[in-house]
């Protein structure tokens, strides 16, 4: 099953989308979750199942001081950076560095 835990570093609310994929292979999304964090949060999210487990790719966005920021990660192989970063690590990390959003990952 897919459980991560996410956490918004940018100072302000955050909304996410998730894209499951559908097995193994990328390309393929089966469903897509999507929910808000608030500045500072740090949100467990289950978005897959057994036979679904890994993320496809992720969304993320922000509307602060009238700025518009967002930022988006696709998976297009399996074993590339964007798979590895979303589907081996246990906590996705967003922040904020020269008016984008960063998305990194590490294992807790």
């Amino acid at each position: 099953m897919g459980i991560k835990t996410f956490t918004n570093n940018t100072g302000s609310a955050l909304q996410v989308y998730l894209f499951v994929r559908a097995g193994s292979n990328p390309g393929c999304i089966r469903r897509r979750i999507g929910f808000t964090l608030i500045a500072n949060e740090s949100k467990t999210i289950a978005y897959g199942s057994d036979t679904d487990p890994f993320l496809d790719g992720i969304l993320a966005y922000q509307n602060s001081n009238g700025q518009y920021i967002c930022t988006k990660m696709c998976v297009t192989a399996r074993g590339s950076a964007a798979d590895n970063l979303l589907n081996t690590n246990n906590t996705i990390l967003f922040s904020l560095t020269n008016s984008s959003i960063v998305i990194t990952a590490q294992n807790i």
